[in-house]
């Protein structure tokens, strides 16, 4: 091969390399712009999430491994009387829980995180005083790396008025038993008293003056 020759290859080369080098540009460029197609759609799924969650009627709350608040949405703050403001960042169990109950909820939070889904149901003190019963249904979400990040997230439904309901009718069921009770005490001790009185007439020579079952 001579000069001419090896100066036309190299420059066959050169426009070869030129060519996969624009066409190795090209596909970053478009792996680029999917990518950032992909975190938009991601950001944008994101704050619809957060939306929902905010706006829900029920009561939504994020807690983190230590139990402090990260997500409190309007529904909670409904059920409770604070605000998202008052509460983020701060310990739920100091907010929630009378001091006598703590013990018996790290027991149910010790279950809870680390779980994909968990279910209960605890009294939560209002910011009035006042205790509301909330059934709830928690979703761990333990995906990223950093332990502080990791999130159980429950969801609520205040079911005070339910329970009170409950325990009226299961009040109302005892004290008609009671009263059931009673009157079949009385209405066997009159079945009793009539074979009685049956009885003396029986032994005096007169008819029994009343019907009494066998």
């Amino acid at each position: 091969m001579n000069e001419l020759e090896q100066l036309h290859h190299r420059i066959s080369e050169l426009e070869k390399s030129e060519t996969k080098r624009k066409l190795a540009e090209e596909k970053l460029k478009a792996t680029n712009q999917q990518l950032i197609a992909n975190e938009q759609t991601l950001e944008k799924e994101k704050e619809f999430s957060e939306k929902i969650i905010e706006t829900s009627s029920a009561v939504i709350v994020g807690l983190d491994k230590d139990h402090l608040i990260r997500i409190f949405n309007k529904g909670a703050e409904k059920s409770t009387g604070y605000l998202k403001t008052e509460v983020i960042g701060r310990d739920w169990f100091q907010i929630f829980f009378p001091p006598e109950l703590i013990d018996d909820m790290n027991k149910v939070w010790n279950d809870a995180w680390g779980t994909k889904t968990h279910s209960y149901i605890n009294p939560v003190r209002t910011k009035d005083g006042n205790e509301r019963i909330i059934s709830w249904q928690t979703t761990g979400m333990y995906e990223e790396k950093d332990i502080t990040k990791q999130l159980l997230i429950s969801i609520g439904e205040d079911i005070t008025e339910r329970k009170q309901v409950e325990e009226k009718l299961i009040s109302q069921n005892k004290e008609l038993q009671t009263f059931y009770d009673a009157a079949v005490g009385r209405e066997l001790k009159v079945i009793e008293l009539k074979k009685e009185i049956n009885e003396i007439l029986k032994k005096i020579g007169e008819k029994p003056k009343y019907e009494t079952p066998v």
